[in-house]
């Protein structure tokens, strides 16, 4: 946990672990953020502070009109774990203003800001946003494998984390900022994603394991239906996902009569997201919006997204799920086409046709 402290001019942050003697300051009137010794800290704020609160986590610092404004986890359940690591769902995430008490917004400027918070907390009320204290759940259990085959020693979470599914980056820029030149401060910085997570126990034949579900939710390219669609010049597609299943054998409370999966996880990884070419949809006021496909403008997004991919997870099979006639077709030729083009023998490609297979319930075709 961390205990805050708001001084006339400064914010201070204590963590109950892993910031040896740190203390984290933040500038009231710039949003600075610097790191100090306990007894710096004892000697620099020697009168009270005006209020103090304790937080779960720290999901960062955002500036507005008004000043620096603290991004706070105060509530949390257990959602359950992965291995030996407690995975939390933020029950309660807080907007707190870290601005000095002397400065005060008036006409426009009010306005917008009360938007600006409005907004910010819808965001942040959306109760599937998840976390640890010591395992990197932005990462799947095989790129958390390599990156420690590949580390010199034990690094700290934000360091390993999957920059794709580190939510709350943006918020923590200024905690990382810290952290780089002061190793101290990087218990301050938590990683965060947002998607979903569910543990259950399993027992089948005597034996009993861990059957996780998480899904992480892509941060560089969001956006509602219709009005968020393709691939961006870099080649990052909306609403992109990635679900990975576990069964976990490492957890405290599972069993096996089989000596051989003592402490074994597996995992099965997928992503999903939109089509990576460049396409929208125009909204026309019509119950079917005009839908716009330009294929030689997406070649370089389409193939700096696949080399991503092939590069974070080594073979890729891209499954397209669009219809093949009528309104969909002109995605699903695009698609097509460039897949043909794209060559990679860790590449593969395959149409299956989702509404037309499993018509009339035929579920089973998905298997």
């Amino acid at each position: 946990s961390y205990k805050i402290a708001f001084y006339q001019t400064t914010v201070v942050i204590e963590a109950a672990r892993g910031a040896s003697d740190e203390r984290l300051a933040i500038d009231r009137n710039d949003g600075a953020v610097t790191c100090v010794s306990a007894s710096a800290a004892s000697s620099a704020f020697a009168v009270a502070p005006q209020r103090t609160m304790t937080a779960h986590g720290i999901m960062g610092i955002i500036s507005l009109l008004r000043g620096p404004y603290l991004v706070l986890i105060t509530g949390r359940e257990v959602a359950g774990s992965i291995g030996s690591s407690t995975v939390y769902r933020a029950s309660e995430i807080r907007v707190v203003k870290a601005a000095v008490e002397s400065r005060v917004l008036s006409g426009t400027d009010a306005f917008d800001e009360a938007t600006y918070l409005r907004l910010l907390d819808s965001a942040l009320a959306v109760n599937s946003f998840y976390f640890s204290y010591d395992t990197d759940l932005t990462s799947s259990l095989e790129r958390q494998q390599q990156k420690r085959q590949g580390a010199s020693g034990s690094l700290p979470l934000y360091r390993t984390a999957n920059d794709e599914f580190f939510y709350n980056k943006y918020l923590a820029e200024p905690l990382i900022s810290v952290a780089a030149s002061n190793p101290s401060a990087s218990a301050f910085v938590l990683p965060v994603i947002h998607g979903f997570f569910e543990c259950r126990q399993v027992m089948v034949r005597g034996t009993a394991f861990n059957y996780v579900l998480v899904t992480r939710r892509g941060r560089k390219r969001q956006g509602t239906r219709y009005f968020s669609r393709g691939a961006d010049e870099e080649g990052n597609v909306s609403n992109f996902a990635e679900t990975e299943q576990i069964v976990d054998f490492a957890a405290p409370n599972a069993s096996s009569t089989n000596p051989d999966l003592a402490g074994t996880q597996m995992s099965y990884v997928q992503v999903r997201g939109s089509i990576p070419i460049d396409w929208a949809q125009v909204i026309n006021m019509r119950y079917v919006p005009k839908l716009n496909v330009t294929v030689d403008e997406s070649r370089e997004r389409f193939n700096k997204h696949m080399m991503r991919l092939i590069s974070d997870y080594n073979d890729v099979v891209a499954v397209n799920l669009v219809n093949k006639v009528k309104y969909e077709k002109p995605m699903g030729d695009a698609f097509s086409k460039l897949s043909q083009e794209f060559k990679s023998p860790h590449y593969h490609y395959t149409h299956f046709d989702f509404h037309k297979e499993c018509s009339k319930m035929r579920w089973d075709r998905i298997g």
